[in-house]
């Protein structure tokens, strides 16, 4: 944040050609790492106090918790005035300076951190005008990266006291020059071994465990637990709680953490074959709890199978010669660029006599530069489709499936996916509810020429399905009701998708309103309590 004012000088001026019409004269150098002189022109502490001369140190306390109204603003409860923040963060070991009561330890930093670092960083935010901090990703690791006890290595449950001593240093320090802090809980945190988390390990560890976060009991305590340790052990410098200091105007329950976010990014259904996906036993554990969902919401399979009645039709494969039997007919073959492939029709099939081989021998960093496709297709607004396709290839060799408009300007109707080939046949399938109407000039597109290698093609089909309810083999009772992944909602009725995201959108903001209860109520936390969720 201290260097974020050249940066957007520089985006706005010196990356444009305004930069050649804009009059400088009278400008001067910004330097980020000059102090701040006291009394200075650049000094902005006065706007961290309401009236001039204001001893900025009881202004927090005069003021009061910050609280929000009815017209969306900011207001302090003590003074009914409006709050304003320009605020900065400070993530990992820069939210723990150390000082005279707890000193940097051997190997902590690089060089010698000075004891009143914490006083030069409060003074030098508050002389350009800062009155927020968020204390961003404390729960990344053990002293000094992060907040936990290193004498603890198997677990994320013991805080540590050398941390806390720094923590609670810079907050006082802030707080005595008008500057509020913001409490991130759940951010970086990866569970380990002693922390009681299933599968803690097979959990990506740039992913931080979330979407199961969410929902998983265990995790959901361990977060609490944190939370309470933090939020109500006493600041000797301050002499409250943290729960009970307005200078905490803000707890932040999660960083960018959302299961409708995970759902939509497919990443709520475990898949061997990406790791980023949720571990097997927290899949298991989310098609329980929407089987449960879907109990309490329908009581019985008649009304939950009436409620998802769907419309729509079977138009059989619209393809022509689909499975290759015919060679290549209907099929064009194109190349762009410097990209290079063989086409052939090949006896080595998936069903039937042929399939498509393509041998592509030189690519340019295009994919599109490499195709097979079939013109003259049609799809109708509202209309279910699917398309599916056999395959096989050289091992990792891309593959990217669209529909698109067969005609300049070539407009983009559906990715139906990226799939990834072994030496082995596969199915690849991708549905999806058609926004446009297209009569005759949609085009079926494998693109493949993003990698040098060989792969197959066979039995490939397309065309609109009767979008599916309850499946015959779904049974309520039994707790087997699927929950669709985000790539085949396009095969379900409008009220089944619904559904789903209705599911995931419950499940999520059940979450948000416990973790806000235990900070709110059962902890006592004055400040405001909220969450951050990707989009």
């Amino acid at each position: 944040m201290l260097g974020l004012l050249p940066v957007i000088l520089a985006l706005l001026f010196c990356g444009s050609a305004a930069a050649q019409q804009i009059d400088l004269t009278g400008w001067f150098p910004f330097n980020p790492t000059v102090a701040v002189s006291a009394g200075s022109a650049a000094d902005a502490s006065d706007l961290l106090v309401d009236v001039a001369g204001e001893d900025p140190a009881q202004v927090i306390d005069r003021r009061g918790f910050l609280m929000t109204a009815s017209d969306g603003h900011f207001y302090f409860a003590n003074t009914g005035r409006r709050a304003r923040f320009f605020g900065t963060n400070l993530t990992f070991n820069t939210c723990f300076p150390p000082n005279a009561d707890a000193p940097q330890r051997s190997g902590e930093y690089t060089g010698q951190v000075p004891l009143d670092a914490a006083d030069q960083l409060a003074t030098r935010l508050a002389r350009m005008g800062i009155n927020l901090v968020r204390f961003h990703h404390m729960d990344s690791g053990n002293r000094p990266r992060g907040i936990w006890d290193p004498a603890y290595p198997n677990d994320t449950q013991h805080l540590d006291p050398l941390q806390l001593r720094r923590l609670d240093y810079l907050i006082y320090q802030l707080k005595k020059r008008g500057i509020y802090s913001n409490i991130n809980l759940h951010v970086s945190r990866f569970f380990r071994s002693g922390d009681g988390v299933a599968e803690y390990n097979r959990f990506l560890s740039s992913d931080y465990n979330k979407g199961a976060t969410q929902f998983d009991p265990v995790m959901i305590e361990l977060q609490k637990k944190y939370a309470t340790d933090l939020l109500c052990h006493t600041n000797p410098y301050t002499g409250l709680r943290l729960a009970d200091d307005p200078a905490v105007a803000f707890v932040e329950i999660t960083n960018e953490d959302s299961l409708l976010y995970s759902f939509r990014n497919g990443r709520v259904h475990y898949d061997s074959a990406r790791p980023e996906t949720l571990p097997p036993y927290y899949s298991a554990e989310l098609d329980r709890l929407w089987n449960q969902w879907l109990v309490e919401r329908y009581g019985n399979q008649a009304a939950l199978a009436e409620a998802w009645r769907g419309a729509g039709y079977d138009s059989g494969n619209t393809l022509s010669n689909p499975g290759f039997e015919s060679g290549l007919q209907n099929w064009s073959q194109n190349r762009q660029g410097a990209a290079q492939a063989a086409y052939a029709a090949v006896s080595d099939a998936y069903d039937g006599r042929q399939a498509a081989r393509v041998d592509v021998t030189a690519v340019d960093g295009t994919n599109w530069h490499v195709q097979l496709l079939q013109r003259g297709l049609t799809i109708e607004t509202g209309q279910r489709c699917e398309v599916t396709f056999a395959f096989k290839g050289t091992a990792g060799f891309p593959i990217n499936v669209i529909l698109q408009r067969d005609l300049d300007p070539w407009t983009s109707y559906a990715t139906i996916g990226n799939f990834t080939a072994t030496g082995q046949w596969q199915v690849g399938r991708g549905s999806f509810r058609s926004a446009f109407s297209e009569p005759g000039h949609v085009q079926l597109v494998f693109n493949i020429g993003a990698a040098t290698g060989t792969v197959w093609l066979d039995a490939v089909t397309f065309g609109s399905i009767t979008p599916i309810g309850l499946a015959a083999d779904e049974s309520l009772a039994a707790g087997t009701v699927g929950r669709p992944p985000v790539s085949d909602l396009g095969r379900y009725s409008d009220a089944r998708v619904r559904d789903v995201a209705q599911f995931y959108f419950d499940t999520e903001r059940d979450y948000f309103d416990d973790m806000r209860r235990h900070v709110r109520n059962v902890i006592g936390a004055g400040a405001l309590v909220t969450g951050t969720a990707p989009y």
